[in-house]
């Protein structure tokens, strides 16, 4: 079964029992959507499509081990719509480097270079134990991980750990508390160990927090807001709107901003 044929099937079968959401669990693992392995990750898969639609599911998240990773491209759309800023100082395989801003934080320069990857343990091959034991032979003699061992890759990788890292500092909220499936898939604690499976509870587990959040009416100004809680953005008059594009009060998620400044914008270019 390929990924158009998983697709379908869940255009065409609503999700009615435990039994058809295994079947779609089931259809996705067999079609990789969203990188996902096996059915428990095919559940994951199948929760938060059903929460977001499958365009935004798979344009921001990755199935990486039995967790939810938020892609970097995303991470970084994300901190644009927040009011971020960056410049692009260096990509290739030798570094990655940016300058970046967001609010009160002006030109802050993010770099991960790849001398300062082979100072780290996850560059290299094998169990937590045999990484540490490459960092005490000389450099000549250590054997990288696959997806470091070609200047292409080991590009990708370099880029999604600064974009993570640029974005846990300046504006959380747009990691959405996850890490790129590049960093992700070298966390030792999220190898499988022979013989062992991830539970599907587990994986719903994991995906909960994050569906509740995306699942949020992003269109109305959310509780504890006074006179303005549960009211629709276009009920709200500008002044107010430009209050909330701009606090920092963390009941107002990207989601929320992206909405009130889509209906400034609207407003703005009526005649």
């Amino acid at each position: 079964m390929n990924q158009e044929t998983a697709l379908t099937i869940v255009a065409r079968m609503p999700i009615a029992t435990m039994h058809d959401a295994n079947t779609l669990a089931t259809a996705f693992a067999q079609a990789h959507v969203m990188g996902a392995q096996n059915p428990a990750e095919g559940m994951l898969a199948v929760t938060l499509i059903h929460e977001i639609g499958i365009v935004k599911a798979e344009a921001t998240y990755h199935i990486m081990m039995g967790r939810l990773t938020k892609k970097a491209e995303a991470i970084l759309a994300d901190f644009v719509k927040a009011g971020g800023k960056y410049k692009i100082l260096q990509r290739d395989a030798t570094g990655a480097k940016v300058v970046a801003s967001m609010g009160e934080t002006k030109d802050a320069t993010f770099s991960f270079s790849w001398d300062d990857a082979l100072q780290e343990p996850f560059v290299y091959a094998g169990s937590a134990k045999d990484q540490r034991a490459e960092l005490k032979k000389p450099l000549e003699q250590r054997t990288l991980k696959d997806k470091y061992a070609t200047p292409r890759s080991r590009m990708q990788m370099l880029w999604a750990r600064l974009v993570s890292d640029m974005g846990r500092a300046l504006c959380p909220s747009a990691t959405d508390g996850m890490y790129p499936p590049e960093e992700v898939s070298d966390f030792d604690e999220l190898q499988p160990k022979a013989g062992q499976t991830i539970d599907t509870e587990e994986v719903k587990r994991r995906t909960t927090a994050t569906a509740t959040v995306n699942s949020t009416n992003c269109n109305v100004c959310p509780d504890g807001f006074g006179e303005f809680s549960g009211k629709e953005w276009g009920m709200l008059p500008d002044d107010v709107l430009d209050a909330a594009a701009a606090s920092d009060d963390p009941r107002l998620t990207i989601e929320h901003k992206t909405a009130i400044n889509n209906m400034l914008k609207l407003r703005r270019e009526l005649p």
